[in-house]
């Protein structure tokens, strides 16, 4: 257990940290009365002081080091819209006593926020913790009155509590903050949160984080549209007199697209449907057909997404190979931008 007593600045810091946020919830109750009192008359003046706690938030905000954080940014760019839109004495009364609270909440968490993160970085930096396999648990507590506990089970190197001191030695602590953070297979991770807010800003960062990776997934699998560099394969049938010697048969297209993925391709179409890794293509009588479903000739189209001069590359030998001694005609153009569409069931 490491135990630090800080000294009596950082107290003196909370305390005045205490008495600005006391004074700004009188502030917002005392414009909201003194805008209610004056029931239509000096409106214009009313609004210019409204507009001034948006300035004051807005310093605040920088001083806690989140005035570039997206929600305090909206936060306050919607208090001052609003502000601006009001069209009477009551209605700015309820925007400055409701939204002006709410501003305030959204800095406190993400000061919050900014907090943990900064204190997770520092232990994440500490070499002994890509040492750690076994699950381990590390807890940072600080308070207002200048108290720090680190309860580390031997983990954490001197530097690092030192650096994790000074840190909390230059932040303003205005309540008990107690942090929990699980250390497994050399990865750090935040596992408690002070407040209900961090905790749903933490899930709602985790759910975009797994949304986002479900929908790459679903691009890479095909099953969502895919957008990007590529290229358009038109093959044409070109038969003799004897037989189908020249005609584009299934085989061949296992083959091209064989070479496509080879080459890096990460997505491709044939005759306008995406490839799964379950996809069929074979001839069913004189039709081809993907995944059960026949598609257009004359010319078949084969669209891939990738780096172009790769696929280029690709393609020149197996076209030299084995379209051009066949005397299949073909055509690729070089794409800047390709859509392919997402997979499409069997009707």
């Amino acid at each position: 257990m490491y135990t630090k007593k800080v000294d009596l600045k950082l107290t003196v810091i909370s305390v005045v940290l205490v008495l600005i946020l006391a004074i700004n919830g009188f502030l917002l109750l005392n414009v909201f009365s003194d805008i209610r009192t004056k029931k239509g008359q000096g409106f214009s003046e009313a609004k210019e002081y409204a507009l001034s706690l948006v300035e004051y938030h807005e310093r605040v905000a920088k001083d806690w080091g989140v005035i570039e954080y997206s929600a305090v940014q909206n936060s306050l760019s919607k208090f001052m819209y609003d502000i601006n839109l009001s069209t009477n004495n009551d209605e700015l009364a309820r925007i400055v006593l409701n939204q002006g609270s709410d501003v305030q909440s959204v800095i406190r968490r993400e000061a919050e926020a900014r907090q943990a993160n900064i204190i997770l970085s520092l232990i994440s930096y500490d070499q002994r913790i890509s040492s750690v396999v076994d699950p381990k648990r590390i807890g940072v507590s600080f308070n207002s009155a200048g108290e720090l506990r680190i309860n580390d089970e031997g983990l954490l190197a001197a530097e690092t509590k030192v650096s994790i001191e000074e840190y909390v030695d230059s932040i303003p602590v205005l309540w008990e903050r107690n942090l929990e953070v699980e250390v497994e297979n050399g990865v750090a991770r935040l596992t408690t949160f002070r407040s209900v807010e961090e905790r749903e800003q933490s899930l709602k960062s985790e759910v975009d984080s797994l949304k986002a990776e479900i929908e790459s997934l679903r691009i890479a699998s095909g099953h969502a549209e895919m957008s990007g560099e590529g290229l358009t394969i038109r093959l044409y049938d070109n038969p003799d007199e004897f037989g189908n010697l020249y005609i584009v048969h299934d085989s061949d297209l296992r083959e091209l697209v064989n070479e496509l993925f080879s080459a890096g391709a990460t997505g491709i179409s044939v005759g306008g449907r995406r490839l799964t890794t379950t996809s069929s293509i074979r001839c069913v009588g004189p039709l081809i057909h993907v995944d059960y479903e026949p598609i257009s000739v004359e010319p078949i189209v084969i669209q891939a997404v990738g780096n172009v001069e790769n696929l280029e590359s690709a393609l020149a030998l197996y076209v030299r190979s084995f379209i051009e001694p066949r005397g299949i005609v073909y055509q690729i153009d070089n794409e800047e931008k390709l859509t392919l569409p997402a997979y499409a069931r069997r009707r």
